[in-house]
């Protein structure tokens, strides 16, 4: 199982962004909406689109998903969108749509969403020009269609403002109680009801604190824990040791990638030095 899957009884802090964006995606205008999902890496983007996605999808006529590659072409883009529709309505794409140029692609998602009332969910958006690419593509039947958009960069959510109808929510790290819940969650299963026992607090407290309060970091030491400490003492030294454990434990290459990032990030924005990778000692 992938270390960073959370199931839906896992998910924690996520109650009010999902009431939020459930309303922005059921209700309101009647024209084509734009909603953006930004925010570093390891905050749970995904996961929160994905709840969001599989809640609301029955009250559209017409969904798709896309995770969108970080180096796409626009017909590959169009084409994976042609597929995707294809096969969420039970399908067969056109025969030659592997060899469609750029405007055949762009009619033949336009006929697919014409007269329907769609959502479709792109993740994991990097090219920042990525809205002027797909936007002749996605039209306007004026009946409440969502395109829902997840990011890290705040240059796709910018571009994405050229669209008349947008928003947008900033998704932010946990709290520290709500840290220390979700790794309980993880590290403890169906034991202790989620519930921290006291004795671990100090250090689970502590732990959280070194993933800097990211969801998915969390989510992957948890399951670790789960595995291999089963007592305060273990979870103690575990804790002590952070940083090697980074460094030697391949289990954990997901949790060092999600703090680099987050980090190269958030540091590029603001220019603080707040850097958690090498503080996790």
């Amino acid at each position: 199982m992938d270390p960073l899957f959370i199931k839906e009884h896992e998910v924690v802090g996520l109650e009010s962004p999902i009431k939020t964006l459930k309303k922005w995606l059921t209700e309101g205008r009647k024209e084509r909406t734009v909603i953006s999902i930004v925010g570093m890496a390891g905050l749970g983007k995904t996961t929160l689109s994905k709840q969001v996605f599989d809640r609301v999808r029955k009250d559209f006529k017409c969904h798709a998903l896309i995770t969108v590659s970080r180096s796409y072409t626009v017909e590959e883009l169009l084409r994976t969108m042609t597929n995707e529709l294809c096969k969420e309505r039970k399908e067969d794409p056109p025969r030659d749509v592997s060899t469609m140029n750029q405007l055949s692609l762009i009619k033949e998602v336009r006929n697919r969403l014409c007269n329907k009332r769609y959502i479709l969910l792109f993740d994991d958006v990097w090219n920042e020009t990525f809205w002027g690419d797909i936007e002749l593509a996605l039209i306007d039947n004026k009946n409440r269609s969502r395109i829902l958009i997840t990011t890290r960069d705040e240059k796709v959510v910018e571009f994405c403002k050229k669209c008349l109808f947008f928003e947008v929510h900033k998704l932010q790290p946990l709290s520290k109680e709500k840290s220390l819940e979700l790794l309980c969650k993880k590290a403890f299963g169906y034991g202790f009801d989620g519930c921290c026992p006291k004795d671990y607090e100090e250090v689970g407290l502590d732990i959280v604190r070194k993933c800097g309060c990211l969801p998915l970091a969390i989510v992957a030491i948890g399951s670790l824990l789960y595995r291999k400490c089963k007592s305060p003492y273990d979870w103690g030294l575990f804790s002590q040791n952070l940083s090697l454990e980074l460094e030697r434990n391949s289990e954990l290459d997901s949790v060092k990638k999600i703090l680099s990032l987050s980090y190269d990030i958030f540091a590029t924005e603001s220019r603080v030095m707040f850097v958690i990778f090498w503080n996790v000692s």
